[in-house]
């Protein structure tokens, strides 16, 4: 019933901005939800849970920040068969972001720029409004992405981050509840923030967040280094600095490589996600996988739009996976379809977990490569 909703919703959402379309499909799914369904979870999800951080995480699926930035979606998203939710991104104070359009949908490329800004209602009202679902569900699980104020000076910028992790401290629910946070320093859509992905910034700012919480620290990184060596570089200092977990990738800001994406929006600047996405960030998944080494999480992010992709990302070296254009062009449906596929997947191998599947995910990668199953 979901998928079949989604389908005729779809093309009517897209009739409007992206913008205004996503502030609708949000209150719909909510409204919708609740009078006419729920979106029951497989008990076959069980063979796809993993024990990550001392958290048992039921299934890969993870939705990205951006999405449900105010906090006040993350139930419904869980019901759909995600997770954990990544919240946010959130700032010490809240943020109207940059002016209006500010985000644009390529339909054929099935892709979307946005140039958001961080727009946000501050932290404080965000640990509220966890806060008053987590009284409707203390099970729920969900992440928080926190980020710089536009206007805070990269070598000032630690000092947002910190003053985040110590009002999230003071939750001891919320504090239970969240899986990790993700320190974004990586987005293309505030002033300065990804000069913090350099050593001499992105080392204090994890020290001091991890000096002042137990969550789960983790990192967002871009996917535009100079060089692939520069950003083997930054994730090793991530992780001699002590972060818990690496997310790969944020959006690209090289737009002027896309020809499909008009000059006057490459002026503008902003951040291109969905399917162009795919082999950069699996490049810098395999990068990132590479520097960190086995011990470090890393969540997989950008151009994931189907149940392939999810499977070749697990293969690459993700532990987990996040979602978010792909779930705007296709719905929740992917999600069921990623749930049968991995299953299926986890059969043929007589592989009995994703905790198992990394025993033998290489040499299931380059036969599977070999075979034509990832074009």
């Amino acid at each position: 019933m979901l998928a079949r909703f989604y389908k005729i919703l779809k093309p009517i959402l897209f009739l409007f901005n992206p913008e205004l379309a996503h502030a609708i499909a949000l209150m719909i799914f909510k409204v919708k939800q609740k009078l006419f369904f729920r979106y029951k979870i497989s008990e076959k999800y069980n063979i796809l849970q993993q024990k990550i951080w001392n958290t048992v995480i039921k299934n890969p699926f993870l939705m990205a920040a951006g999405f449900d930035k105010t906090a006040e979606m993350f139930l419904e998203l869980n019901r759909f068969g995600f997770s954990v939710v990544e919240l946010g991104t959130v700032t010490p104070k809240a943020q109207k972001g940059n002016d209006k359009p500010r985000v644009w949908r390529f339909i054929k490329e099935k892709s979307i720029v946005n140039r958001m800004g961080f727009n946000n209602p501050g932290i404080e009202k965000c640990l509220e409004n966890i806060f008053n679902l987590l009284r409707k569900n203390d099970k729920a699980r969900f992440a928080i992405s926190i980020g710089k104020q536009k206007e805070t000076e990269p070598q000032e910028a630690y000092k947002d981050y910190e003053i985040q992790i110590k009002q999230i401290e003071k939750h001891k629910d919320i504090r239970k509840q969240c899986v990790y946070i993700a320190l974004n320093i990586s987005s293309p859509n505030t002033p300065g923030l990804r000069h913090l992905q350099q050593k001499k910034y992105i080392v204090k700012i994890i020290k001091k967040c991890k000096e002042n919480t137990s969550i789960p620290i983790l990192v967002k990184f871009a996917p535009d280094f100079e060089n692939i060596k520069d950003f083997k570089k930054s994730v090793n200092y991530a992780v001699k600095a002590g972060c818990d977990g690496i997310i790969v990738t944020n959006t690209t800001s090289n737009l002027s490589k896309y020809s499909f994406i008009p000059q006057k929006i490459i002026i503008k600047g902003g951040g291109l996600s969905g399917e162009p996405m795919k082999e950069l960030s699996e490049k810098y998944l395999t990068a990132a996988r590479e520097a960190a080494g086995e011990k470090i999480t890393i969540i997989s992010s950008g151009g994931v739009m189907s149940p392939l992709d999810i499977w070749k990302r697990l293969l690459l070296g993700a532990s987990l996976v996040q979602i978010y254009t792909g779930f705007i062009y296709e719905g929740p449906q992917l999600l069921k379809n990623a749930n049968a596929l991995l299953q299926q997947k986890l059969k043929e191998y007589n592989i009995k977990s994703l905790v198992e599947l990394k025993k033998y995910r290489e040499k299931i990668f380059l036969s599977e490569k070999k075979q034509g199953v990832f074009k």
